[in-house]
């Protein structure tokens, strides 16, 4: 099993490295980089960092793994998008 100390400042870039050299998914990344490192998912998850979790949370929703979330809309725009 990987020691997670060693792996706590460089997971999120083999992560995103994973992503950008494959084109797989966050998700996959991830769970590959667990299994090359015999490392838990759970475990995982406190390695990633804001960028990464926002990423993931957005392509769980792609997929509809994750309820979406509300958007906030932006300023001079009501709730329909219209200014």
């Amino acid at each position: 099993m990987a020691n997670i100390f060693e792996l706590q400042d460089v997971f999120p870039g083999l992560v995103r490295d994973k992503v950008s050299l494959t084109n797989c998914s966050y998700i996959e990344a991830i769970l590959e980089l667990c299994t090359q490192h015999d490392m838990e998912p759970e475990a995982a998850a406190s390695l990633l960092d804001g960028p990464l979790i926002q990423k993931l949370q957005a392509e769980g929703e792609d997929i509809n793994i994750l309820p979406e979330t509300s958007k906030l809309p932006f300023d001079g725009e009501d709730e329909d998008g219209a200014s």
